[in-house]
Parts: C-alpha cells; structure tokens; sequence
C-alpha cells in the first residue's frame, strides 16, 4: 500500500507525551489542507479518515485504539491528487500530513475469512462508511476483530490456527496482535474523543443542511 507521508506521528503514547508537537504534525496540517481543498473546489480530496466513518458509542474506544492517528490521513483519488496536496502544503509550511490514494489502496486491498465465532465481529461491520471509502476502511481496520475481552478469544484461538492471523480489540481497548503479542490496562476516556467530538460536530452540520 502507498501513502505519501510527511513526517506525521503514528504512536499513540508519544502523542500524550508531546502534545503540541503532536497537534502541530498530525492535525493543523491536515485542517489547513481540508480548508484549501474546500474553498479552492479541488476534485479528489475526499476529506480524513475520520469523516469517512460513523461509529457507535460503544465501539469509539476500540477503533481509536486501532485507528491512531491514521483517523486523520487525507483520502484522494489517485497519485495526481496526492502530489497536488503535498505540494501545496511543502510551498505554505503547512506542517506534516499523511495523504493516502484510493486508487493505490484498491488495487492491493487484502480480503479477509473472518472466523466464525460468537464472540468476535469484523471492526469493519462495527461502522459505517460510503463506498468510495471502502479501500481505506479495509487497509485501516480489516485484519482486526472486536471481541468482549481477549479473554473470551482464548479458546478460539487455541483451536483455530487461522484465527491467529488477525487483531483482536476489546471493547475496553485492549490489544492482541497477530502472533500473540498483548497490551492494555487503563485507558483514559478523555484521551480517546476523537470520534466522539466528530459525531458531535457531523450533528451540528446535519442541522444546517
């Protein structure tokens, strides 16, 4: 898969850590080119990640925790588009931003056989997203499954090998990747309101429309 990336911070903790830093890479930025590609009409730029997707309240905390700061990566049509937006935020030192194209995420987006287990359901089916999304919807969140507690998939993937190939979340955010490896304990709600704050604004825009 293909992203133009310009520096912009991945890791969740180092976020917390550095949060003006991390305000300046990952969100003005980003803001200053939405408002360009509004005001100037610039066919391709489809908007963020997280205006692309509408999610229940209970399952914010899990996406957030897989999404990071990929809610924020600029979706385009095509390569053409993408260096257009890059330019344009290189020539204004508008910060850092991730742009990624649809075109290259289709071409090379994964499908998945999900196992069939109770206690398990596809992020993806956790949400709703447009169709042109699609792409960057399966490149985001199509290998993980959200589960009740890594507790309650401990006996699915003691009996099915393949089910190891995927990401478990719980519902609480903790994380189980593929080959094993777990982490979790505490998250703070606060630090987790992304989707929230948009539902909220997508609310308000809905009133005037």
């Amino acid at each position: 898969d293909l992203v133009y990336h310009l520096a912009a911070l991945s890791r969740i903790q180092p976020s917390f850590n550095k949060p003006d830093e991390t305000f300046k890479t990952n969100v003005l930025g980003t803001e200053k080119v939405m408002e360009w590609a509004q005001i100037n009409k610039i066919k391709g730029v489809r908007g963020t990640l997280l205006e692309a997707i509408s999610v229940p309240e209970v399952y914010e905390l899990s996406v957030e925790v897989v999404a990071g700061p990929s809610l924020f990566h600029i979706l385009v049509d095509d390569d053409v588009v993408a260096k257009r937006v890059i330019e344009r935020v290189s020539r204004e030192s508008w910060g850092y931003v991730v742009v990624s194209p649809l075109s290259r995420i289709g071409k090379k987006r994964r499908t998945f056989d999900f196992p069939a287990y109770a206690r398990t359901k596809p992020m993806v089916e956790c949400m709703k997203f447009a169709e042109w999304a699609k792409p960057a919807v399966y490149q985001a969140f199509g290998n993980t499954c959200i589960c009740a507690s890594l507790e309650a998939i401990q006996p699915l993937l003691q009996s099915s090998p393949q089910a190891g190939v995927f990401q478990y979340v719980s519902i609480g955010g903790d994380l189980q990747n593929p080959g094993g490896t777990m982490c979790g304990g505490y998250l703070d709600p606060r630090k987790y309101v992304r989707l929230k704050n948009w539902a909220t604004v997508r609310q308000e825009q809905n009133k005037y429309e």
